[in-house]
């Protein structure tokens, strides 16, 4: 999901957008039944301590582009490869 985000006049500073969106994909997998929680100290969505959804926002002037991934059902081998954000 690539969302083009004006948080400026939203007036909310990134923290909070980055919650937001968050806030947005845990309430959308409870919908299906899966709890999922955020980490303050590490972006993104979790399960059971796995991430389900990852966080990539570029932010410039005032506006966010990119977006998140949520993994679904999908072979996550080639996601073992990487550090998505710094974390392991």
């Amino acid at each position: 999901m690539y969302p083009l985000i004006d948080f400026k006049r939203m007036h909310i500073g990134v923290r909070d957008l980055v919650r937001r969106i968050e806030n947005s994909v845990i309430d959308t997998l409870a919908e299906l039944g899966i709890e999922a929680n955020g980490d303050v100290n590490a972006p993104g969505v979790y399960v059971a301590g796995s991430k389900i959804a990852s966080l990539g926002l570029r932010i410039k002037n005032g506006a966010v582009y990119h977006g998140l991934s949520l993994n679904v059902d999908m072979d996550l081998t080639p996601f073992n490869w990487i550090n998505p954000c710094g974390y392991a």
